[in-house]
């Protein structure tokens, strides 16, 4: 590979590493974010899966998804995962 396209593909690599930090940072705010809600629910004597808005979220990602030409698909199973970890932040408060 010449020099020129090594570095090219270094510097381009340095940006996905920085996308992926802001990604980590959003999740971190994410889950925060969930465990505040789960302690409402708990206060309030909520179930912590609450369908219909699991519902909600999937259609509004998935509609983005396919409005910035991603991959629905791709969107749905990261969301889902997410989703995971926020009912089990939700569940266990202190962690």
């Amino acid at each position: 590979m010449k020099k020129e396209q090594s570095t090219n593909l270094d510097q381009l690599r340095r940006k996905i590493d920085t996308v992926d930090h802001k990604l980590l940072i959003l999740l971190k705010q994410r889950m925060m974010l969930s465990q505040n809600i789960g302690r409402i629910k708990q206060d309030k004597k909520l179930a912590i899966k609450n369908q219909r808005r699991e519902i909600e979220i999937l259609n509004n990602v998935k509609r983005k998804a396919v409005q910035l030409g991603l991959s629905d698909l791709f969107i749905i199973k990261i969301f889902k995962l997410i989703m995971s970890e926020s009912k089990n932040k939700q569940r266990n408060n202190n962690t």
